[in-house]
């Protein structure tokens, strides 16, 4: 970092993250705003006038030559600012990402491409898929996401109440630890982007609790 980005730390220039899905939603700053705070103002007037957050961020770092760190915790400010100011079209958006980080099969899909020696395979969302007529690519997207909706929604929860009414309380602490790494990836990741590979780290945990629901299912006792 000292050398590429010129401070010393862990953490890179993630505040545009907060901007990424409600970059639409920033407006323009007031003159009340500029008197407060020059930088932020100006922040968030590039970043209004921008097509997207990746090229606000390129142009606030080209135009007001600021260090990363700084540029970083501004868009973070002007991220929480949108949140504040519009609670229930963040909610909706959340909840749009959310249904995509755990139903899109596109990092299932480029996984399965490395694995396989190919590299990064592309593949055409649903709506790509439908609008060109791809009908055997349109068939396995809805069918992925069918499946991974149904693991995430219905199989998993399903396989930890089981779990929960089997075990003991050494065995219900270890479920609520997983259910909190779950909720708290999800609902964090859903909230600033809708990236599916932020569900990887969580699928064996997924299917782990899917599993146990098919004893529940034939009515017998999950043993542990």
């Amino acid at each position: 970092n000292r050398a590429l980005l010129g401070f010393t730390g862990l953490e890179l220039n993630q505040g545009v993250n907060t901007l990424l899905t409600t970059r639409d939603l920033l407006k323009p700053s007031t003159p009340e705003e500029y008197a407060k705070d020059p930088k932020l103002a100006k922040m968030r007037d590039i970043m209004a006038s921008s097509s997207a957050a990746l090229e606000g961020e390129a142009r606030i770092r080209r135009e007001m030559k600021l260090p990363m760190p700084e540029v970083s915790a501004g868009l973070t400010r002007l991220g929480v600012e949108v949140m504040l100011r519009e609670p229930g079209r963040i909610f909706l958006r959340s909840l749009r990402n959310l249904i995509n980080i755990t139903t899109s099969p596109n990092s299932v899909m480029e996984l399965t491409g490395r694995l396989a020696g190919k590299g990064p395979v592309y593949f055409p969302s649903l709506k790509e898929a439908l609008r060109g007529g791809n009908w055997p690519a349109a068939a396995l997207n809805l069918g992925t996401r069918l499946l991974l909706f149904t693991i995430a929604f219905i199989l998993a929860p399903l396989g930890m109440l089981a779990l929960w009414r089997a075990g003991g309380p050494e065995v219900k602490g270890g479920i609520l630890l997983a259910l909190a790494l779950v909720l708290y990836t999800l609902l964090l990741t859903s909230l600033v982007t809708g990236y599916d590979r932020y569900r990887l780290p969580l699928d064996p945990l997924l299917l782990g609790f899917a599993a146990a629901a098919f004893p529940a299912f034939s009515r017998k006792t999950v043993k542990l």
